[in-house]
């Protein structure tokens, strides 16, 4: 149960990540908000691994590995996201995040050789049904108005997502989840360097307003640390694919939060889809979980 109530956490920080990327994309370059938005998340992480004395050493070809899930989940991705928001809508961006899950189970069949029951696959279309009900406001008409540049960009950028979530399960299995993220967050803003160096040349950082610095320190420690702490021990307990439909849950708390903060109306409609978004995370959640209890109690049974 406490496991699963992280899981919906991680979602609500990631949605405090969505609101904050909107306004940091509007004056900082990519490059330099993902450097920002990743030094910032190391700082707490390393503070509580250095408190707790935990072993912070990793063998060399999985420091290697680390680099390249880093850089394409949390480095390319970010860059990709905040450069597709300016030639793209957020509300793009999130229906386009609504095929994560998808990627995700993919991957894992084709790469993990992850069998995946009926009642899996299920769950996850009608969650995704119900996500993009409430982004399209049940005019999935919508769907045909995708394919700008922006579009492709979100793409992109889901895809590096969804190799980082399923390629980092094998590191969850032999390191701490803690020093795991912390290494990516550290591996993130040093390999974002490149990309910053040339956006330096024709942005001023002392320029940037104050509205978008708390924007990228709430993304940093919220939005970054939390929510990827938090679903890295997802991705631990329940695998990568329920974690990846997590996310579907994400525009809930985004409506909700505009509702609380911007006065946003939710209507009948919206508050229909959530309930068929909850119904289908939730119920991926509890299949999958009978599934891993079958298999404990399997190999105590041996």
């Amino acid at each position: 149960m406490f496991k699963f109530v992280l899981l919906i956490l991680s979602s609500f920080f990631f949605a405090t990540a969505l609101l904050s990327n909107q306004i940091i994309a509007q004056e900082m370059p990519p490059g330099t908000a993902t450097f920002f938005r990743f030094f910032i998340a190391s700082i707490p992480m390393i503070i509580y691994n250095l408190v707790r004395s935990v072993n912070l050493k990793i063998e060399k070809k999985d420091l290697f590995y680390l680099m390249f899930l880093s850089f394409m989940g949390y480095t390319i991705n970010g860059i990709l996201f905040t450069i597709a928001m300016k030639s793209s809508s957020a509300i793009n961006g999130s229906i386009i995040s609504t095929s994560v899950p998808i990627f995700t189970l993919l991957l894992s069949v084709i790469f993990l050789n992850k069998k995946i029951s009926f009642l899996n696959v299920c769950a996850i279309i009608l969650s995704l049904f119900g996500v993009l009900s409430m982004i399209l406001d049940w005019d999935f008409s919508q769907l045909f108005m995708l394919g700008s540049k922006g579009d492709i960009l979100f793409v992109l950028g889901v895809l590096a997502s969804c190799v980082y979530i399923v390629g980092v399960q094998s590191l969850l299995k032999k390191y701490d989840t803690f020093v795991i993220v912390m290494y990516m967050f550290i591996l993130s803003f040093l390999t974002a360097i490149p990309f910053v160096i040339p956006e330096l040349i024709v942005y001023n950082i002392m320029d940037t307003s104050t509205e978008v610095w708390v924007a990228v320190l709430v993304y940093g420690i919220f939005g970054a640390a939390v929510a990827l702490s938090l679903q890295q021990i997802s991705i631990r307990h329940f695998g990568s694919i329920v974690a990846a439909l997590a996310i579907n849950l994400v525009p809930i708390f985004v409506g909700i939060c505009s509702y609380f903060l911007f006065g946003t109306i939710i209507s009948l409609k919206n508050i229909i889809s959530m309930m068929i978004v909850i119904f289908g995370v939730v119920g991926n959640i509890v299949i999958t979980d009978q599934d891993i209890g079958k298999v404990k109690n399997t190999v105590s049974n041996l």
